[in-house]
């Protein structure tokens, strides 16, 4: 995996031009390279959660701000987790909310988009109970420079959170940081990682985070263990060099076209490899959700 600083020491290298205007103009071409990526291979990639709470008796919410694409919600009521399913038209919602009464229930049974936002049917009877949204999240384009101030006082195998700010050093980390990858580098020392990238979760605050893995790497405990914190592209692992390689191919275009064929032909290879692994199914059924239309009576209200 590379970081975002990596791929543009990289593009640096493979033009060599490492000038701050040719840096600039790799950053265009790697993020436009990583988003056409991105748009043909399968949506797992950019897949991920966001929870809500239900309020009794509202049945409009906001959408979580980066979704791109609903894949499913589901509201937690007690240890029960029930799949809300789609209304699978603008007129079947229209009927279930034209009766003239507003039927609540704990567990709604219907969902619709508009303008952003999620609309439950019935409405949700109760405060407190969970919504997930499962859903694929919109691509920013990395800009951000790797973070290495400080270094790692505390890292225990099989747990999730990482402690900064020992023996004077201070990570300064920031609440802009969740959802950058954190590496504690490997090293011949004691107290040194294991050079994994780690999805940052939560920034608990300037010298505590929790990642979204248990870590796995020997135990780092009152150390002072160097650490990058960097933006990485959702590309597959192995993978991050291809779009290094194809804005290289187009900045030899211009004048040296045996550099530019051989970078395209190391772009060419991986991108074979990439799309054969990971190219979504083309024989995707989607589930018949018509149904007739329900009686609002019949929903369950509680099962407390």
């Amino acid at each position: 995996m590379l970081s975002y600083t990596e791929s543009r020491n990289l593009y640096g290298k493979l033009t060599n031009n490492e000038s701050a205007d040719n840096l600039a103009v790799g950053d265009s071409l790697i993020a436009a390279e990583t988003k056409r990526l991105i748009a043909k291979i399968s949506g797992n990639l950019l897949e991920t959660e966001a929870v809500g709470t239900t309020v009794a008796n509202q049945q409009t919410y906001q959408l979580p701000n980066r979704l791109k694409k609903l894949r499913g919600v589901t509201i937690t009521e007690g240890t029960t987790i029930w799949p809300i399913y789609e209304s699978p038209s603008l007129d079947h919602w229209q009927q279930i909310n034209s009766t003239g009464t507003s039927y609540t229930s704990d567990i709604p049974y219907w969902y619709r988009i508009f303008n952003r936002q999620i609309k439950f049917n019935p409405i949700p009877a109760s405060s407190a109970n969970v919504i997930t949204y499962t859903f694929d999240k919109r691509y920013i384009e990395q800009g951000v420079a790797d973070y290495a101030v400080g270094s790692i006082g505390t890292a225990t195998q099989g747990t999730t959170t990482i402690q900064g700010n020992f023996n004077g050093s201070a990570t300064g980390w920031t609440d802009s940081m969740e959802g950058r990858f954190i590496l504690i580098t490997k090293t011949n020392n004691t107290n040194s990682g294991d050079g994994e990238w780690y999805e940052v979760r939560t920034i608990s605050n300037a010298t505590t985070m929790i990642i979204r893995a248990p870590y796995e790497g020997q135990n780092v405990v009152n150390g002072t263990a160097i650490y990058t914190i960097g933006e990485i592209a959702p590309l597959p692992d192995g993978f991050h060099e291809l779009p290094v390689y194809r804005s290289a191919e187009t900045y030899w275009s211009k004048n040296d076209q045996a550099r530019a064929s051989l970078m395209g032909g190391i772009a060419t290879r991986l991108e074979g490899e990439l799309f054969a692994a990971n190219l979504a199914s083309e024989n995707v059924v989607a589930e018949d959700i018509s149904r007739d239309i329900e009686n609002p009576n019949l929903y369950v209200r509680d099962i407390g």
